[in-house]
Formats: structure tokens, sequence, C-alpha cells
């Protein structure tokens, strides 16, 4: 791992050296890292679990408890293994019949006789944010080999900062893995084909195979590095090269079978297994893509070991659930099936105004901070390779899918912050950078109008556009200095994400008019449902026994102090109710055939913008039904709810 330890002594690969960092600096990086951790450790600890962390927790300490990597195989098992390893701490029981059992995850989690789901859920997040700090490491590292030492800060502060970094490294989940060991194996790659050092390509062997071990989101990389990789070869007529990075896809894959501490099946095996069967049950099918059964029958036979069968099984369902879809709920629709523009618009609404507009005029001096066609690869290969792929895909479970782009973005905004893009540069290159800025923040005020439900926070985000434009426009003609309107808007990135700590997970920026409006966008899978024990600290204050309540989790809510009923709302039942109601934000915008009978009462309030508050009286109940009956008459010709 490289660290903000040896930022004083990297040199780029141009002819000059990069100029030492002061002490200070360092000092600063060693904060920033600090900072990261706490609030990631603040995080881990206030927050109830996700939707699948019950799940993920128990796999991982089977894991580690039986050496079987069978249950939730739909992952490889590096970030399960963290989360089970820290639980071998305490007093765990996992059951005889844990592959089987219907509720095992929540029983797992919350129902255990010695340990409390509290500190368990704790310690299976703590895997997370020490791969937080390393990732940060490398994000310092690259900034800093690029385009020196104050890029190299910004880029750390732009990545400590980042809502999407901090809600999922003290997640227990499998994304931030992948989004560590991706980041870093790029990186080696960039130096390998730089400088030729064996220590680099020894890197990218281990750090490929740790990726690979994460998520199968790191699949993509394998063509990326393979033709920078021929590339490079033929540019430079030196075929070796070639030889080379087989031998360091060979490493990866040594180490991908460490994972799997060294596992081998026969496909006789996997056919008694309940979790290997396709149909739940002992099978003679093991996968359902076509062919890939019978190419393995052909090689191996049926009672031949299979190394990384479990791997494969892996890859083979998520190419069933990519075939299948997913239902996704984005602005205002609800379709089975993807949407071309979802993550270029959860982009710009889940990460801070200010790191897309430092990014586009990173990008502005592009000519001026040009490293080679090798790093610029590496740095933007994968993220637009991952762009192309999950916006034509038909499972679009969040911006989760597209974390491993933050790391990637954060660097490439810092290079606004190198030498010759933020100083001794022409005035009318800056000018039309800072008009850049100010048109792209409006066009997206513009194209979120329609969530956004108070009209006045529209100037929020355009303020300090405007004000960045108008101290370019002051520096005059000439050769113009820019770090101190730039570092402006490193300060309100910094600012708009740290106000909001610890509430990442649910994070909108202003432009779609924040957190309190942001769910009319988009609300996905895990993205929610870690409010449940701020809902039980509510209850609590306010002196609330018992809530009408339909709970977005596979835990257990009591277990946060919510004593609840559902309300079980159905567009062909209705349940008069009164005193409080809470919903999260994903069922009420996921399901809105539920929730008609709350269209005429607005909310009194909300949990963290992540669960809404009714307290309905009996005339807003009435009131609620009808309307609810009015609207299926005037579309069916008569009222379907049926009043209990």
């Amino acid at each position: 791992m490289a660290g903000f330890a040896t930022i004083s002594n990297v040199t780029t690969p141009g002819p000059q050296d990069t100029p030492s960092a002061p002490a200070w600096a360092r000092s600063c990086a060693a904060g920033l890292l600090v900072t990261f951790a706490a609030l990631s450790l603040w995080g881990a600890w206030v927050k109830s679990d996700t939707y699948d962390e019950p799940m993920y927790i128990l796999s991982g300490y089977s894991y580690v408890a039986t050496g079987d990597f069978s249950f939730n195989r739909e992952h490889p098992p590096l970030a399960k293994l963290l989360m089970g390893l820290p639980l071998l701490a305490l007093d765990v029981v996992l059951p005889d019949d844990y592959q089987t059992r219907t509720g095992i995850a929540m029983a797992f989690l919350f129902h255990q006789p010695h340990a409390d789901p509290h500190v368990m859920l704790f310690l299976a997040r703590l895997g997370g944010v020490v791969m937080g700090l390393v990732l940060g490491a490398y994000v310092l590292r690259w900034a800093t080999v690029a385009w020196g030492w104050k890029a190299g800060l910004v880029a750390l502060a732009l990545f400590v900062s980042n809502p999407n970094i901090l809600a999922h490294s003290r997640v227990a989940a499998t994304d931030f893995a992948g989004t560590v060991w991706i980041f870093a194996c790029l990186y080696h790659v960039w130096r390998w084909l730089q400088t030729d050092k064996p220590a680099s390509l020894a890197w990218m062997g281990v750090t490929l195979g740790l990726a690979l071990g994460s998520k199968f989101t790191a699949l993509p990389l394998l063509p990326v590095i393979a033709v920078m990789v021929v590339v490079r070869a033929l540019s430079r007529r030196r075929p070796i090269l070639l030889v080379q990075g087989l031998l360091g896809g060979c490493a990866a894959l040594g180490i991908l079978w460490i994972l799997y501490l060294g596992e081998a099946r026969s496909l006789a095996e996997a056919q008694e297994h309940v979790r290997f069967s396709t149909r739940g049950e002992a099978s003679d099918v093991v996968f359902g893509t076509a062919g890939m059964q019978e190419t393995l029958e052909s090689l191996f036979g049926e009672d031949g070991k299979i190394p990384l069968l479990t791997f494969l099984k892996g890859i083979d369902l998520q190419m069933a659930h990519a075939a299948a879809g997913h239902p996704t709920y984005f602005r205002g629709e609800v379709a089975k099936g993807g949407f071309s523009d979802f993550y270029l618009v959860t982009w710009l609404v889940k990460n801070p105004e200010a790191l897309t507009l430092l990014l586009l005029l990173g990008w502005w001096g592009w000519r001026r901070s040009w490293k080679g066609w090798i790093h610029e690869t590496a740095l933007y290969g994968l993220p637009l390779l991952l762009f192309l792929i999950f916006s034509q895909a038909q499972v679009q479970l969040g911006f989760k899918y597209l974390l491993p782009v933050v790391p990637f973005l954060c660097v490439s905004a810092s290079r606004a912050f190198a030498d010759r893009n933020a100083r001794d540069v022409p005035s009318s290159d800056a000018r039309r950078g800072a008009l850049l800025v100010t048109v792209v923040s409006l066009a997206c005020v513009l194209w979120f109008s329609p969530e956004r439900t108070e009209s006045w926070r529209v100037l929020f985000p355009l303020l300090l556009p405007i004000a960045y434009g108008m101290a370019v426009w002051r520096l005059g003609p000439g050769l113009v200095n820019l770090h101190r309107p730039l570092s402006a808007l490193l300060l309100w990135c910094l600012v708009a994400s740290i106000v909001r700590q610890p509430h990442n997970l649910n994070y909108f920026n202003e432009w779609c008019g924040g957190p309190s409006d942001g769910w009319k966008i988009s609300v996905i899978g895990d993205d929610w449902g870690q409010d449940t024990a701020a809902l039980g600290r509510w209850m609590k204050d306010n002196d609330v026994d018992h809530i009408a309540y339909d709970y977005y989790g596979t835990g257990d809510a009591e277990a946060w102090g919510v004593r609840y009923t559902p309300t079980f709302g159905h567009e062909k039942t209705f349940d008069p109710i009164e005193g409080w109601v809470a919903v999260h934000t994903a069922w009420y915008a996921r399901l809105p055939q539920n929730y008609r009978w709350l269209d005429g009462v607005a909310p009194v309030g909300s949990i963290n913008d992540t669960i809404l508050l009714w307290n309905l009286s009996p005339g807003d109940r009435v009131e609620a039904l009808l309307d609810v009956m009015t609207s299926e008459q005037s579309e069916e010709g008569e009222a379907s709810f049926r009043v209990r």
C-alpha cells in the first residue's frame, strides 16, 4: 500500500520531479484520513442495518466458521470474509440448518443468545472502514504522482468528504471492497506500464485478484487492462509485456483461489447441494446459463474437482439476474428494466455540485495537464465502460453500482489544481471555464426543477457558481492564478457533505432540492432503510409507544425500539388508521398504489428525509378515504376499496 507518508518522495512520469510537500501538507493528509475514519465509525455505530446487511453478515460468518462459500454465492467472498472475521471475538451461534432455515439472516443477527446485535453490526462494518483508509491513501498517491502534492491533497479531501464513499465504507456489503481494489489495480497497471518496475506488476496481480474476489463489477477490468497492455506492447515493440501481463493475470487467479480457500467442487457434489441447484433442491441442473454446464462437463466430467466452481456459479446467477431485469423507480416511474439516463442523473444529484464543477474545470484544462494515453486510459477507461454497461442494463439498483467510478473522478477533479491548470492560466480560458460552471449549474437546476417543492432553494446551488465567475472576471487580463476561486469551490464541496453527516446514503444535492426532494428521483434497494434506529429514538423522545409502520428491511425493527403494526395498505383494501403512521420513502415511491389512502393528507415531518410521518386525526382519515374512493370511481366506475 502506498500511503501519505511517501507523498514527498514521488515523481511524475515526466522529466521533472514533483516538488516535495511541506510538513503541514503531510499533517493535513494524515488529518483528512483520521477525519474519514471518525466519520465512518460514527455512521457505522448510529445507523441501523440496510436491507441486505443481515444476509451478508450471516454469509461472512458462515464462511469463516465453516469454510463453505455456498451461502450468498451471488457475490465473491472477500468483503464477506472481512465482515465475518471480527465476529469470531463474540460468542456467536451458527445453527446447523442455516442453509435452509427460513428467516435465518434476521434471526442470526438479532436473536443471538449471547451477542448484542448492535455490536455485531458495528464489528461487521469495521472492514469497510479499514479499506476506506487504504483507498484514501491510493487516491492521495495517484493524484500526487500525476499532478503534484496540492492536487493530491485536493483529491483526498474530495474523497474523504464524498457522501457515497462515506455511506458505503461503513455498510456491511460488497460494493465498497470492489471499489477499493479496482482503483488500486488500475493505479498499479499505470505505474507498471509507465515505469516497467516488477514491483508494480506484482502489485497489479495481487490487487486484480482482490478486486475479482470482492465484486463481479471488477470483471470489466479485464478488457481495460488487456487493451492497455496490448497497445503498449505494440507501440513499444515489446512483446515481453504480453507475457508479463499474462503472468500478472495468473497471479490474480491464484489470489482469487486463495480467497476461496482453495475450494474445488465437482458437478456431482454441486447437484446435491441446495445452494447450487437452480431449483432450490437436488437437481441435475447447476448452471442456468446455456452451455456453461456442458462446457464444464466436457472438461472435468461429473466427478472431477472444478476450481472456483462457486465463483462461476456467482457469474451464472448475475447473468440470470441481468437477463430477467429488476423493477426500478426513477423520476416518478416504476419500470422493470433500465433507464438510459439513470446513472447520469444519479451522478449529478447524489454527489456534491462542486465535485462535478471541479471535474469539468479539470477536463477544461486537459491539454495543460495531459500525462499520456496510458495514464488517461487508466483514469477514464473503466469509468466510461461502467457508465456504458450499467446505463444499458436491465438492473439498476441505485448509484452504488457506479461506486467504483467515484475515486477516479475525485482524482480527475483534482487536476483542476495542477499547477499548469491553476496558475498562469490565460484569462480567456479561465473566463470560458467560469461561464461553463455557471451554465451547467443553471441547466441542472432547471432540469431537476419538477422535483423541487421549495422554489426559493433554487438560489443555493447558483450563488457560488456565479460568485466563482465574478471572481474570475475580476482577475483581469493576461495570465491569472485560479487557486483562490478554485479553493472556494472545494470548500463548498466539503461543507455540503459535512453538514449532512452522518446521513450519507440518502444524500442529494441542492440541484434537485436536497434530501427532502431527492427521493422523488431515485429510491432503490440498499440505498434506503437505515433510519429504523432513528425512528426508535424519535418514538422514545416523543413518548410514542406504538406506531403504524411499513418496515423496509430484512432485520428486526423492534431491536431498534420500534413497536409497530404494518399498515397493510393496498389499493383493494383500506384500513382506517388514526394516530402516527410512518412509511419509508422507498415504499411510498415504489408502491404508490399501496398508499393512495394517504394522498389527501400531507406528512407532518420525516426521519432524516427517509421515513415520512403522518399524525392522522379522524378528519384526515375520512378525507383520505373519500379521496381514494372518488379516484377509484372516476377510474373504474365504482369504488373498489373495502372499508373494514
